[in-house]
């Protein structure tokens, strides 16, 4: 039996559904043709193409998948995997990178505003003992315990 692929247009990238005899399989191409099943050129990015021309619009040329030269936290090799690359010491390392990249770890490990105020300037015993004493509140005639 011969892959169907059903195209789901979205904003920047396409759902490329492949019904085949085991069952349905969904794989993300970006608009740049890079699809999340990490190879350079499959049936999906095919499918895209083939979607595109139907509909007129331009075709982009392949680009392939943007990976890095090495892992830019250990300097591992890294391998495409879905949308993303994938370090060869570390699933992890990919994570990492994008939340230094993006400022969550400063946001987690320096002093923000947004965590300023009254609780943030407790010390651990005073928020216990403020969390213990409106503990409480839970609950209410309009709320009673175990709803």
């Amino acid at each position: 039996m011969r892959h169907v692929n059903v195209i789901l247009p979205k904003d920047g990238y396409f759902w490329v559904g492949a019904l085949t005899p085991t069952g349905l399989r969904a794989f993300k191409v970006t608009e740049a043709l890079q699809c999340a099943c990490g190879q350079a050129s499959c049936s999906h990015i095919e499918s895209v193409k083939s979607y595109l021309r139907l509909e007129g619009r331009a075709v982009p040329e392949e680009s392939g998948p943007d990976l890095p030269v090495s892992c830019p936290i250990c300097g591992e090799a890294v391998r495409a995997a879905a949308d993303r690359w994938r370090c060869a010491a570390s699933p992890g390392h990919y994570w990492q990178h994008r939340g230094e990249q993006s400022g969550v770890k400063a946001f987690l490990t320096q002093p923000h505003p947004a965590k300023q105020g009254a609780f943030y300037e407790q010390t651990i015993e005073e928020r216990e003992a403020f969390l213990a004493q409106v503990s409480h509140r839970e609950y209410s005639p309009y709320h009673p315990k175990g709803v």
